[in-house]
């Protein structure tokens, strides 16, 4: 690998990162501390991992905050149960970033100047995690528009769009569309063979449904105790509300971070006893 593009000076990366942070807050796609998160992580990313790096990342950003301004008075209704919006905050992006900004600090900390192959693996966990993140965002944003309702997976029912722990066939065709996306980004600049772009791919898309089962089973869910709607708020207008199901300490963020991991370990798992044993 070379220099320049690739591994700016931190310094560099990091001015770029609080430049594009506050950008993104002007345009209201991040809260203040959304933007601080977004620095940080942008930072360690592009000067921890150079452009490689931040590509996927910056697509992830980009097309997903796209999307959840697409048709926003259509999703208005699918959007009730989720007490954040599509402003991200703090949280939110370290849900969907953590764990790749984690594998870039172990390979800039690591094998950054020394060991290509090892490169090559943790690029891979690294497109992994995205593709999770990117494939859980699709499905969400696009699976609002179905014309059928989603499928609860406990007792298959159906609920209203945007439910933590449905899925609709729209929803899974946008899941497998994003969790494709982020390995093809990286395509032009690492040359993936196809066993490296088809792996992160497949990977994402199963941790995508990951999440929809630990929104199904753990997420901590609640009803409004005057209206009777189902949100993802453990509080409205600073009541307490009452929890239906899961835990109240795993919310949508903590549920995201989870796919992201499930990402990055199947990613992990797959080619180090499916793949590297053959090569």
């Amino acid at each position: 690998m070379t220099q320049s593009f690739i591994t700016p000076p931190f310094w560099f990366a990091l001015i770029a990162a609080l430049a594009f942070a506050g950008v993104a807050l002007a345009l209201k796609l991040l809260s203040k501390s959304g933007a601080v998160a977004t620095a940080i992580l942008g930072g360690v990313v592009f000067g921890g991992g150079g452009g490689y790096f931040m590509v996927p990342l910056l697509v992830f950003f980009l097309t997903s905050s796209l999307l959840s301004k697409i048709g926003r008075d259509r999703k208005a209704n699918a959007n009730k149960g989720d007490f954040k919006g599509s402003v991200r905050d703090a949280a939110q992006v370290f849900a969907n970033g953590g764990v790749a900004g984690t594998l870039v600090l172990i390979y800039a900390l690591t094998v950054r100047h020394s060991d290509y192959s090892q490169s090559r693996l943790l690029l891979i966990y690294y497109l992994a995690a995205i593709a999770a993140a990117n494939a859980d965002t699709w499905a969400t944003e696009i699976g609002k528009f179905s014309l059928h309702p989603p499928r609860f997976l406990r007792d298959w029912k159906t609920v209203t769009p945007g439910t933590s722990g449905a899925i609709s066939l729209l929803g899974t065709f946008g899941a497998a569309l994003g969790a494709i996306l982020i390995p093809l980004s990286a395509l032009p600049f690492w040359h993936l063979n196809l066993v490296e772009l088809i792996t992160p791919i497949l990977c994402g898309f199963f941790a995508s449904l990951v999440d929809s089962v630990l929104g199904a089973t753990l997420q901590g869910v609640y009803e409004d105790p005057t209206t009777g709607e189902i949100t993802e708020s453990p509080e409205l207008a600073g009541k307490e509300a009452r929890p239906v199901r899961g835990f109240r300490l795993l919310n949508n963020d903590g549920v995201n971070f989870l796919s992201c991991l499930a990402g990055a370990f199947l990613c992990w798992l797959i080619t180090h006893f499916a793949i590297l044993p053959y090569q």
